[in-house]
């Protein structure tokens, strides 16, 4: 009998080095564009939250004027302030008592606000929970006059804007001398 024998080729299946090398290049791509994108979209979130803390300031001091019928001092502070990119609130009482003059502020955080404080009730308020830097020291005054609301900022004009920043992303706010939030000029 005669047996034929027939080779049976050895074929081994699998990736090479070079095949998953690419691979690996692909997915360090994909994932360096994803956290790049990320970093973007949270720097750009921090900036709109400053943003809208800001103008829930302005609208807080207005209120305080109106309805308390003191004046009002809204300050921020920029990194070289007394209190560094912070801001507070200002009650100045008809009585003479100003809480600008001893640095007493006594409006309180909001629930989860970050802020700082003293541990006497005065409290300086961080933005956007510490993240966003003010671009400027600012104080802009509310003043009652009967039904009306009177501010005025540092110079002259009837607009002053708050200017924020975090890394190269900037955003700005800006009030009219009647309280309202308005498009920066």
């Amino acid at each position: 009998m005669m047996r034929t024998i027939t080779g049976a080729r050895n074929q081994e299946q699998g990736f090479t080095v070079i095949e998953l090398a690419m691979t690996i290049v692909i997915l360090v791509i994909i994932m360096s564009t994803i956290t790049v994108s990320w970093h973007y979209t949270r720097r750009r979130m921090a900036l709109k939250s400053g943003g809208e803390e800001i103008e829930a300031a302005i609208r807080r001091s207005y209120d305080i004027c109106m309805q308390e019928g003191v004046d009002v001092y809204l300050q921020f502070w920029d990194s070289g302030g007394a209190h560094p990119d912070q801001y507070t609130i200002y009650r100045s009482y008809p009585s003479g008592f100003n809480e600008q003059d001893d640095d007493q502020p006594t409006e309180p955080p909001i629930p989860g606000g970050a802020h700082t404080t003293d541990g006497e009730g005065h409290y300086w308020f961080k933005l956007a929970e510490g993240k966003v830097q003010v671009e400027n020291s600012i104080t802009l005054y509310f003043q009652r006059r009967g039904t009306v609301i009177n501010v005025s900022g540092p110079g002259s004009g009837t607009q002053w804007t708050i200017g924020i920043f975090l890394g190269g992303d900037q955003g700005r706010i800006a009030v009219n001398d009647i309280g309202e939030v308005v498009e920066p000029e």
